[in-house]
């Protein structure tokens, strides 16, 4: 008698904890999801070897390879599907047609899910492992979300940022301490809302809404847990707006903006030190940069990089120790305004 095939149902052996395929014992691997996992306890792997990236990238390079063809095959169904369809009589041509068009666009949506898949599982493969190990060897006590930002009412509350914008999105958040001084870190992207009014020949008005990106980058706030000496702006390309203050750095007056209700308590931070560093920090930047000090102990630097960080890049070129070394790159500028900061003598009210 021939043995009834077991369903995915009835299976009771150990299955993937990400998107729960059955797997063999002893499995290193989800071959569905391409999932890492602990051979022993069947959990997710919160670590990578090289080993473990070698075989991630070809998995993900074989997942997107299958994307491209599935994607390709369903543009040529589709280019068939208009051709049979110029049947405009209705006939058995037209509905072969539909049949077809039908077919290539399951296809197409295949691949074009394939494809956002196959970039999406290495992040977060990598948010899980990479990006956390780097980070806990910067910083302390370290928390990782690769999907969450600092929320919109913390942003609209450090105020006086030359942003005017209605929508906040992004991801990759961090929030640790260095060297006592508490922070949060992510991408974010701000978006203004505008609306347009146009009129046609009879007088007739219709209005449209849509979204202007207004700043992609960095956000980052310090919290130094003791009153600073000012409330102060520095804000790069904004010297017409804010030009109260001049500094005996002309470098500095020529590209910043500066805002403070006192001259006076404005040097205290911006020492000779403190703003050739920042004209440092926004070199390597590569966007330009606006700081935010709140007297109440908290820094606000905004990078308008206009990119996305603690991405993988150039997916055949990945290897783990270059992951590793752009990794720590990119939060660099963020220990070395702190170790700055920290060096100045007059940063806390007295």
């Amino acid at each position: 008698m021939k043995k009834r095939k077991q369903t995915s149902e009835e299976y009771t052996g150990p299955r993937c904890p990400k998107c729960r395929a059955p797997l063999p014992a002893g499995a290193s691997r989800c071959t569905r999801c391409n999932t890492l996992l602990d051979p022993d306890t069947g959990q997710v792997r919160d670590k990578l070897t090289e080993a473990d990236m070698v075989e991630l990238v070809d998995a993900s390079r074989r997942a997107r390879t299958k994307g491209i063809v599935k994607t390709v095959i369903g543009i040529l169904i589709m280019l068939l599907a208009l051709l049979l369809t110029e049947d405009k009589e209705g006939g058995l041509l037209y509905s072969a047609g539909v049949i077809v068009a039908v077919i290539g666009g399951g296809f197409l949506c295949v691949g074009l899910i394939t494809l956002k898949g196959y970039k999406g599982h290495i992040k977060e493969q990598l948010s899980r492992s990479v990006v956390p190990q780097v980070l806990s060897e910067i910083f302390d006590d370290v928390e990782y979300d690769a999907y969450r930002h600092i929320s919109p009412e913390v942003i609209h509350a450090s105020g006086a940022f030359p942003f005017a914008y209605d929508k906040v999105s992004g991801g990759d958040y961090i929030k640790a301490s260095y060297r006592g001084v508490g922070l949060e870190l992510c991408d974010l992207m701000l978006e203004e809302e505008v609306r347009t009014t146009s009129t046609d020949s009879d007088g007739n008005s219709t209005s449209d809404t849509s979204n202007r990106i207004v700043f992609v980058g960095q956000w980052l706030i310090l919290d130094f847990h003791k009153e600073l000496s000012a409330d102060l702006g520095v804000f790069e390309g904004l010297r017409k707006q804010y030009d109260q203050i001049e500094t005996e750095n002309a470098e500095f007056n020529k590209r910043y903006g500066i805002s403070c209700d006192s001259v006076h308590d404005a040097f205290y931070i911006l020492t000779p030190n403190m703003m050739e560093h920042i004209m440092a920090m926004d070199r390597r930047a590569g966007g330009k940069v606006y700081l935010r000090f709140l007297r109440e102990g908290k820094i606000h630097v905004a990078v308008h990089s206009r990119r996305d960080h603690f991405e993988v890049g150039n997916l055949n070129d990945a290897d783990l120790a270059t992951l590793q070394l752009k990794f720590r790159s990119e939060v660099r500028y963020v220990t070395e305004l702190i170790d700055a900061l920290l060096a100045v003598d007059t940063l806390y009210k007295q």
